[in-house]
């Protein structure tokens, strides 16, 4: 990413539709139903609660390819690792694209994540939604209502 210090990277996953209905539900619990919450910022901040979240890190681990390391806490690459792509395509459903913004800091810290799974920041990106939308506590942290 090059350009301004302040200006945000932007990432497209392709997504299955019940993930951007979920997403765009979040949006209008975020905003009370104002809808000045975009759907792009409500995936971003589920995006990087689950970043933070060491359960869903946890869920995600089998498919490292290489060590992951976040403070103390260290999830081991694997030889024989999961493929991501299993967890992220969905053949059966259409898929639409979802736009989100993430910081220069943001894209950083998810870069380690993406280096650990040897895929894409679209694919990372992805992964960490649908494990996201997958564990109520962590829905709860970003909208409790």
């Amino acid at each position: 990413m090059y350009g301004r210090a302040d200006k945000k990277g932007k990432v497209s996953p392709h997504v299955p539709r019940w993930i951007h209905d979920a997403v765009h539900e979040i949006a209008f619990h975020l905003d009370k139903g104002r809808k000045t919450v975009r759907d792009g910022e409500a995936a971003r901040k589920i995006v990087m609660t689950a970043f933070h979240d060491a359960t869903t890190i946890n869920r995600l681990a089998p498919y490292f390819w290489k060590t992951y390391q976040r403070e103390y806490l260290i999830w081991p690459g694997h030889d024989d690792h999961e493929d991501i792509k299993k967890l992220i395509q969905f053949p059966k459903e259409p898929l639409k694209r979802l736009h989100i913004r993430f910081s220069k800091e943001e894209v950083k810290a998810l870069s380690d994540i993406e280096n650990a799974l040897d895929a894409p920041l679209a694919h990372t990106v992805c992964a960490l939604l649908i494990l996201a939308l997958q564990q109520e506590r962590v829905i709860q942290h970003i909208a409790p209502t």
